[in-house]
């Protein structure tokens, strides 16, 4: 798989999500994250042992250029051949979903609760030469805004109760 990750260097990735900002922003975090398929483990353990379906493994991986700007956070879509751009989700840091970051010795899991479901962003320790640093720093720039959303979350949740139990009054 590193043929593939190959083509995600610093350079690259900043002039891709540099595309994907809006006048007056600016760049702060950025890094690699990727989506593999849903039954992974049993297709990596067919491309091992077929090697036929390892291409269709990685044809099937998505792959993500994450940012943090100082105002939204960017996930850009990429095609995983050219490193160009397929879709664009951002979320202004103000209406940021709630999300959780969970650290792995493979993997580090940036966890987006979109309306859609569960958005699960993996930054791979190849994905980039320091892909780890770079996650970390994702989530060093998102941390502060957790507490805010967590709050939000909680308020919303209290309202609800309170609306229930209106209810059965």
């Amino acid at each position: 798989m590193s043929f593939i990750w190959g083509k995600f260097t610093e350079e690259n990735v900043q002039k891709v999500l540099a595309g994907a900002l809006d006048a007056g922003e600016t760049l702060k975090e950025f890094g690699i994250a990727h989506r593999p398929p849903r039954f992974f483990f049993l297709l990596a353990v067919l491309a091992e042992l077929v090697p036929i379906f390892k291409p269709a493994l990685l044809k099937m991986t998505r792959f993500f250029l994450v940012g943090v700007t100082n105002r939204r956070l960017v996930v850009l879509e990429v095609d995983r051949r050219e490193c160009a751009p397929v879709q664009l989700k951002a979320f202004s840091l103000n209406q940021l979903p709630p999300f959780s970051y969970s650290k792995g010795f493979v993997n580090h899991r940036l966890t987006l609760n979109v309306p859609e479901g569960k958005d699960v962003l993996r930054f791979h320790r190849i994905g980039m030469k320091d892909n780890f640093r770079h996650a970390e720093a994702i989530e060093k720039a998102l941390a502060p805004l957790q507490s805010r959303v967590a709050a939000y979350r909680g308020m919303t949740t209290l309202i609800a109760m309170a609306s229930v139990s209106l209810e059965l009054t």
